[in-house]
C-alpha cells in the first residue's frame, strides 16, 4: 500500500561532513532531497555545478549522474531525503524544469519544522506513519515551488530595469554594428538569460525587437528621404544591402523600392 502513495520516505538523516567527504554515483532508484543547515557543499548535476550554502535546497532524480562534496577547509552539515512514490516525478519537473534549481528556504520558518517532524515520525511505528509521511513531504516540495515562483518574481522586477536599459540601447545604437551579445553586455546580464528576460518582459526576443526597430527607421527614410536602398541599409544599421532586402521583404511583403513606390503612389 505504502508504495501507491503519493510519496513514501525510504531514508533521511543528518549529516555533519568534514571537507574530505564525496559522494558520486548514478543509477539508484530514488529522489533526493539535501537541505543544507550549515557550512557549505558543491553538487554537480545535469552539467551544472552549484554551491549548496545554508538554508538552500535541491531535490534530484538519483538516476542520473551527480556528484557532491563538501567545500575544500569548510565543514557541511545537511539534511537528506531519500523519496519515492507516484507523485515524485512530476514534483522533481515541477521543481527543476529542465536544469537543475537551487530553491532558497531561508524566508521560510516553517521548511525545518516539517523535516524534523519528518525525522520524528519516520521512528514511529504506526499504519498512519507512512500516510502522514507522504502529507508532510508533499507541503515541503510544494513549498519548494512557492519560493521557486516568488524568487522569480523578485529576478523578473529587479531586471525589469535592466531589460528597459537594454531597449534604450537599442533604440540609440539599432543604426551600429550591434549584436545580441553586445546588448546583453550593456546591462550585464548573461546572454542567454537576457534573451529569456527579454522576451518575457517584453513579448519579443532583442533580435525581433532590433530588427523592428531597423525596418521601421527605413521605413520612414524610404518614404522622407531620396537615399538610394544602399544608402538606406547602411544607416539603419546594414552593411549588406542584400540581406536588409531580404529582411524587409520578410517583415512587410515587399522589396525596399516596390515599398517607397507604392507608398508614394497612394499619397
Amino acid at each position: 500500500m505504502s508504495k501507491q502513495m503519493p510519496f513514501l520516505l525510504e531514508a533521511c538523516g543528518d549529516f555533519n561532513c568534514v571537507d574530505s567527504y564525496f559522494t558520486e554515483r548514478s543509477k539508484l532508484k530514488s529522489f533526493l532531497l539535501i537541505y543544507t543547515i550549515a557550512g557549505k557543499g558543491l553538487l554537480r548535476y545535469r552539467n551544472v555545478e552549484v554551491e549548496l550554502v545554508a538554508n538552500s535546497c535541491v531535490f534530484i532524480d538519483c538516476m542520473e549522474y551527480h556528484y557532491y562534496k563538501t567545500v575544500k577547509d569548510c565543514n557541511w552539515e545537511f539534511y537528506y531525503f531519500h523519496l519515492n512514490g507516484i507523485c515524485a516525478k512530476n514534483y522533481f519537473e515541477l521543481i527543476n524544469d529542465k536544469t537543475l534549481t537551487v530553491v532558497s528556504l531561508q524566508s521560510s520558518t516553517g521548511a525545518k519544522e516539517m523535516m524534523r517532524e519528518m525525522f520524528d515520525l519516520s521512528l514511529k511505528n504506526s499504519e498512519l506513519v507512512d500516510l502522514k509521511l507522504s502529507l508532510r513531504i508533499s507541503e515541503l516540495l510544494t513549498l519548494m515551488i512557492e519560493e521557486k515562483q516568488s524568487d522569480r518574481k523578485t529576478q523578473r522586477t529587479l531586471h525589469k530595469a535592466d531589460i528597459e536599459c537594454a531597449r534604450a540601447f537599442i533604440d540609440a545604437q539599432y543604426n551600429q554594428a550591434i549584436d545580441i551579445t553586445t546588448i546583453a553586455k550593456s546591462v550585464s546580464i548573461s546572454k542567454y538569460y537576457f534573451i529569456k528576460l527579454f522576451k518575457e518582459l517584453l513579448g519579443q526576443t532583442p533580435y525581433d525587437y532590433l530588427t523592428e526597430v531597423r525596418i521601421n527607421t527605413s521605413k520612414r527614410l524610404l518614404l522622407e528621404t531620396e537615399r538610394s536602398i544602399s544608402e538606406v541599409s547602411k544607416e539603419v544599421g546594414y552593411q549588406d544591402q542584400n540581406n536588409f532586402i531580404k529582411l524587409f521583404k520578410k517583415r512587410t511583403g515587399l522589396t525596399p523600392l516596390k515599398f517607397r513606390n507604392k507608398a508614394r503612389a497612394q499619397l
